[in-house]
C-alpha cells in the first residue's frame, strides 16, 4: 500500500505567481472583467503594475521583518530554558563518560585478574 505523498513546490518563484493570479483574479472579478487562465496556469489577463508592487513589498520586505521579529522574540525569551536544557545535556554526557569509563576499567580489571 504505497501511498504518494505530494511534496509543495517551495520556491519563491512559483508561490509568487501564483499569489499574483490569485489576487489579480479576485481584483479582476471586482472590476467584472472575467479572468482568463490558460492551459499552463498563467493569467492571458494583465497583472496591475500596483498588485505587482505591493505583493513584492509585501512578501519580500514586511512579511520577513515581521517573521524575524517574531522569532527574535520567542528566542529571548525561551533563552532560559535553552540554557536549562543545554546544561542538563552537558551533565547527562559527564556522567554517560565517566559510566562508560568506569565499565571499561572494571573490564579491564577483570582481564588483567584472570
Amino acid at each position: 500500500m504505497s501511498r504518494n505523498i505530494t511534496i509543495p513546490d517551495l520556491r519563491f518563484e512559483e508561490s509568487f505567481k501564483a499569489k499574483l493570479i490569485k489576487n489579480a483574479v479576485e481584483e479582476n472579478k471586482k472590476k467584472g472583467i472575467q479572468p482568463e487562465i490558460d492551459e499552463t496556469n498563467h493569467l492571458t489577463t494583465p497583472i496591475p503594475k500596483i498588485m505587482l508592487i505591493k505583493s513584492l513589498i509585501i512578501d519580500q520586505i514586511i512579511l520577513p521583518f515581521l517573521q524575524s521579529f517574531f522569532l527574535a522574540g520567542v528566542l529571548y525569551y525561551l533563552r532560559p530554558f535553552i540554557r536549562i536544557s543545554s546544561r542538563k545535556g552537558y551533565s547527562a554526557g559527564v556522567s554517560l563518560i565517566s559510566s562508560i569509563k568506569q565499565i571499561t576499567k572494571s573490564l579491564f580489571f577483570l582481564k588483567s585478574k584472570k
